[in-house]
């Protein structure tokens, strides 16, 4: 490794947590730059702020140079995690996945939840394996195994034969938010592997009945005094459920965000408390010669007839930041899709633009990690803007 390779800093200002890894650790990496492409490698470098000296002209050289920083101590675990988890992502598609949440408390460090994975695989080899891939910031990564067994019949021998298929899928437990998200668009892994989750979890809390269900999207506006200054103004009419999305649609479109100009451009609504069958009522955009539906008059009144939101879709702008000293940024436009469920809550984007697959890959990031500290709030963070957006 050439001098000024080994006495490069890692980035300008920031102080880097020295982490010593070992050797299998070492080797991963090496993996992990060999599968990734340059594409893949750089925006990782760049999200992480990591600044090649000059004389990194070339791949091999990055990869040479984060090999050895990396053995030295110089990157941190969360940075080798990145580029693990790019290289070995059983799904292609990070931009969609499925989000369940739990109401037990889920207490578990590092080391117990290892010995509970290796004494889980040695008695559950034959249906399922799980592979701690992080733990850090609340949150622990898995790589999920569920084999299903299946036969096959042959009309020529008139006898089947058995074998198994599998399912696997990379996990997200935020332990201290009590949410799981399942990285797949595909509805048959998604519920194989969640009756693994579902029982791990069960086995380390030693509970015979635990339960996953869809994020509970609940939330009422403050009633309001009336100007008599003794009736108060009532807004049990809305549903909470709709109510909590318009919040979270609302702390999308604000400055602390990397998103910005939300517009609805289709919508599908359900009735939470009727008992007719076919109450669905969708509405597109192009129905209103286009503009933001939740402006629309049409939309809001049956907002306010307490109808609530099965699904969404809609277009926002996200902010690349190519130089933050510099203030330089770029703005892309993706497409989000929104599906509540009683089984689960989809969250998803649509773009597909190959050329833009590593900046929507992040995009996807940003998003669930807004829906995900949004749902953990317990108040309204908009409730101002939501009444007023209802003209309320």
């Amino acid at each position: 490794m050439r001098k000024d390779i080994e006495n490069a800093n890692i980035s300008n200002e920031e102080v880097i947590k020295l982490y010593e890894p070992s050797e299998k650790e070492i080797s991963t990496l090496e993996h992990s730059l060999r599968v990734l492409n340059k594409f893949q490698i750089k925006n990782i470098v760049e999200l992480n702020q990591i600044i090649l000296p000059a004389s990194v002209k070339t791949g091999k050289d990055t990869n040479e140079y984060l090999l050895y920083q990396f053995t030295n101590g110089q990157l941190t675990r969360e940075i080798f995690q990145q580029f693990k988890k790019a290289a070995f992502n059983p799904e292609l598609d990070a931009t969609d996945g499925f989000y369940l949440a739990f109401k037990e408390d889920l207490k578990v460090q590092e080391n117990d939840l290892i010995e509970y994975i290796e004494a889980w695989n040695k008695e559950e080899l034959k249906t399922s394996y799980i592979e701690m891939v992080d733990y850090s910031n609340g949150k622990a990564s898995f790589l999920v195994k569920k084999k299903i067994e299946k036969f096959f019949y042959n009309r020529d021998t008139e006898l089947s034969t058995k074998y198994y298929e599998e399912h696997q899928l990379m996990v997200d437990i935020y332990l201290k938010k009590k949410i799981i998200y399942f990285q797949t668009r595909n509805t048959v892994k998604f519920s194989s592997v969640k009756t693994v989750i579902r029982d791990f979890i069960k086995y380390i809390l030693n509970i015979e009945k635990f339960a996953l269900h869809p994020p509970k999207l609940n939330q009422k506006l403050n009633f309001k005094l009336k100007e008599d200054g003794w009736t108060a103004e009532s807004y049990d009419y809305i549903s909470p459920n709709t109510i909590k999305l318009l919040d979270l649609f609302l702390e999308l479109d604000n400055d602390k965000s990397s998103f910005s100009d939300f517009e609805c451009i289709d919508i599908t609504f359900d009735h939470e408390y009727s008992n007719q069958k076919d109450v669905k009522e969708r509405i597109n955009s192009q129905n209103y010669d286009g503009g933001d539906l939740l402006s629309k008059d049409e939309v809001k009144q049956l907002i306010l007839k307490k109808r609530i939101i099965l699904k969404i879709k809609f277009n926002i702008y996200y902010k690349q930041i190519i130089d933050a000293a510099n203030e330089r940024f770029i703005y892309h436009s993706i497409l989000v899709g929104i599906e509540n469920t009683k089984n689960s809550f989809r969250l998803y984007i649509y773009n597909t633009d190959a050329t833009l697959k590593e900046i929507i890959s992040q995009a996807y990031e940003d998003l669930k990690q807004v829906f995900i500290e949004h749902y953990s709030e317990g108040t309204l963070l908009n409730e101002d803007k939501i009444k007023s957006l209802l003209g309320l």
